[in-house]
């Protein structure tokens, strides 16, 4: 579990394995290349006998290749740098044919001793010469003498190397659990250099032996814990092949991001130095360019670097540079004690670290404000001519705030990594690419740069090409507190948008707005609340701009945690026509319950209402003031119609109550022709609220007469009296 729990896996993930770089495996003994499990390498001396099961073991935890005992940088080239023997002569040699014959990029010394002194010894020295002169990075075991001087053995006693601390992993990738090792050494040297600089995982191992099966367990100790970390700095020289060169950089970027504190400071304690290693955080220094290296002297201070840090977040810096040893070994002075400072962003004094021994400094803070914090460099000392720093920092997440869009460039190979501190009701978190890529949005309920067991994927929204991604947080079930998005990149380059937005209103019924939403604006959400068995009606109405919206709703089940967290695609209701149009859905559901209205913006600015109604319009229609009948066939209609929660939009009529006219603005009076032939008419209207919902059909009936009434009339021809008869008829 030694590469999960150390988050080597999550680098091999994004690609990196060490391939192009160069690791020597310094022992007296050689490595078994005949083991299957390893790449076949290069050997010092190549017909020694001394082939053991150490140099084999350690060989695998950087480079096995074993489909599940894999080593932390399994691409990496390998080297035998057996000495034969551990004689002064032999081992000194194979130093050299490391770092000058072969060039190695990383030297791992799994080997020591001279236990009775805490003074240095010729190894410590060679090994600082190599680091300064010739520019490999080195690690080297902390010791086993926890249980006897507890002494950290030599050649770990030298300022330019990586000392390197075990802890026990207790056989899980979680952190929650891991130990110091008993037996991994502890006390300085007589030079006051605080050791081990940082711990790995080395108890309980498995990894390539000499014999078949190939593979077994191989115990524990510094020894293990070492090649992790060589492993390490080949997963970070991989990434930016400049660090094969500046072993002060490495060293500074793998303290810098040792953010698993085992015991002790979280800064800097005795068993652990800085932490044990995060080899993802590591990666992300490097992937982000959080670091520097630079040749000094005595005028080049204060040197300066600016670190634009987000409130709440943990942030740690390194410095690294070298002692001076002289090539006969006989001497290995310090020359130069520089010093890291930190200044808020007002000015004022945050934190330093200003030892004496070291050849480091390391700070650890919380940023309390965001802005950029000032990490400056002085010389309290400088008795050389020159001096390489290496500089890195640590800054944490990008912290988000709610209704502030954000522009970022195309994300770097491990991801761009976001904090949004959420609170109650829903909320949404979204992604909007530029239309060249096609970037993915994925939420969890913990950092990446923390415990690995709790780094839980919630939601993950990955449209193709420029859709917007989002993913939505129902706080009204889930936690409040942090959560954290990350954004990879699938295809493409280019600046995306980040926004992450809060509620803006628990609706019920009724018109909601205006809002705007600018260019730059991805998407909001609100709370509505949905009764049992009641269909609720949503209609989205631009009402001035040309951007493109989008509209959705989204449940969650409180008897299921899963559904607390959900992607775009998970909606209930969606609409999304092109353009700037009318977005309308409609919902009904058996349970009651606050679901999440999200509105999305693909492109451009547009401002608008949203209306949301649970019950249609009433109206009445009369026809020709209420006339019985007319003897024209166009008529004026009266209408009448009310909504109380989002008001009457349109209206629309009918001659028969099948086909009906277009949809049109609503008024209170409108001409209509009926249909000609004299007889009963009959009128339909229905009326449409502002959030799209239909009320019933009204109607009303009218006689159309347009013929004229006929008639006669009859008298007789001739009368003999004054009075007659006449008779007449009409129809």
């Amino acid at each position: 579990v030694a590469k999960p729990a150390q988050k080597a896996d999550v680098v091999d993930g994004f690609g990196y394995d060490g391939a192009g770089i160069s690791v020597a495996i310094l022992e007296d003994s050689r490595i078994e290349f005949a083991n299957p499990n390893l790449n076949n390498g290069t050997t010092r001396v190549p017909a020694d006998a001394n082939v053991d099961d150490h140099a084999t073991a350690t060989a695998g935890m950087v480079a096995s290749q074993h489909s599940t005992q894999q080593g932390i940088a399994q691409g990496v080239t390998l080297l035998s740098a057996n000495g034969t023997s551990y004689s002064d002569a032999n081992m000194s040699a194979a130093m050299d044919w490391a770092a000058i014959t072969q060039n190695a990029d990383v030297i791992n010394n799994s080997w020591g001793g001279n236990t009775g002194t805490t003074a240095f010894n010729v190894h410590d020295r060679h090994l600082d010469y190599i680091v300064r002169h010739y520019w490999s990075t080195v690690t080297v075991a902390a010791g086993n003498e926890g249980f006897a001087t507890d002494r950290v053995t030599s050649p770990a006693r030298g300022y330019n190397v990586i000392s390197v601390g075990n802890f026990n992993a207790g056989g899980t990738t979680a952190w929650a659990n891991d130990v110091m090792n008993g037996s991994s050494s502890t006390i300085d040297p007589s030079s006051g250099m605080e050791k081990p600089e940082v711990a790995a995982a080395g108890t309980s191992i498995t990894s390539t032996t000499m014999n078949s099966p190939w593979t077994g367990n191989v115990g524990s100790g510094t020894s293990y814990a070492a090649p992790m970390v060589a492993g390490e700095a080949a997963l970070l020289m991989e990434r930016n092949s400049s660090l094969e060169i500046r072993p002060e950089a490495v060293k500074a970027i793998i303290m810098a991001s040792a953010l698993n504190n085992i015991e002790g400071s979280s800064r800097l304690s005795e068993e652990d130095g800085a932490g044990g290693v995060d080899m993802h955080a590591a990666f992300r220094i490097v992937d982000e360019g959080w670091w520097a290296w630079t040749s000094v002297d005595t005028n080049s201070f204060p040197l300066s670097y600016y670190v634009y840090a987000y409130a709440g977040e943990t942030v740690r810096a390194v410095i690294s540079w070298d002692s001076d040893p002289n090539a006969a070994y006989t001497s290995d002075p310090l020359d130069a004690d520089i010093d890291l400072y930190v200044y808020a962003p007002n000015g004022s004094y945050q934190t330093g670290s200003l030892s004496v021994a070291n050849s480091y400094e390391i700070v650890e803070f919380t940023a309390a404000t965001t802005g950029n914090y000032e990490l400056r460099i002085n010389d309290f000392a400088f008795n050389g001519t020159t001096e390489y720093i290496g500089t890195a920092w640590w800054k944490g997440h990008n912290a988000m705030t709610p209704f502030v869009s954000t522009g970022w460039g195309t994300p770097p190979v491990g991801r761009d990594y976001f904090r949004a501190d959420v609170g109650n009701d829903w909320h949404i978190i979204a992604l909007r690419p530029p239309s060249t890529a096609d970037y993915d949005l994925y939420l969890y309920g913990d950092s990446a740069f923390g415990d690995p067991d709790n780094h839980d994927l919630l939601a993950s929204s990955t449209y193709v090409n420029d859709y917007v991604d989002y993913v939505l947080i129902d706080s009204n079930q889930a936690a409040n507190g942090n959560y954290y998005p990350e954004v990879r990149t699938y295809s493409g380059t280019g600046t995306f948008r980040m926004e992450w937005a809060s509620s803006l209103a628990n609706m019920t019924s009724g018109s909601y707005g205006p809002y705007t939403m600018g260019s730059l604006d991805v998407a909001l959400v609100w709370d509505s609340y949905q009764s049992a068995g009641i269909e609720k009606f949503y209609a989205l109405e631009p009402i001035s701009g040309s951007g493109d919206l989008g509209m959705a709703l989204y449940d969650s089940d409180a008897a299921d945690a899963g559904t607390f967290y959900r992607r775009r695609s998970q909606y209930v209701a969606y609409s999304d026509a092109t353009g700037s149009s009318v977005e309308a859905f409609s919902r009904q559901q058996a349970d009651s319950d606050w679901a999440g209205l999200a509105v999305f913006n693909k492109s451009g600015s547009t401002t608008f209402y949203v209306h949301v109604d649970e019950s249609a319009p009433t109206g009445a229609i009369n026809i020709a003031g209420g006339a019985v009948a007319v003897d024209s066939t166009l008529v004026t209609l009266n209408l009448s119609a009310n909504d109380p929660h989002t008001g009457v939009k349109q209206m629309r009529f009918s001659g028969d109550g099948v086909n009906w006219t277009a949809w049109q603005a609503y008024a209170g009076t409108r001409s209509w022709f009926l249909p000609a032939g004299d007889g009963i008419k009959t009128v339909y209207v229905q009326f449409m609220n502002n959030a799209n919902m239909v009320s019933a059909t009204y109607s009303d009936t009218i006689l159309l007469d347009m013929t004229a009434p006929e008639s006669s009339a009859s008298s007789p021809a001739i009368v003999s009296q004054h009075s007659f008869t006449v008779s007449w008829s009409g129809s």
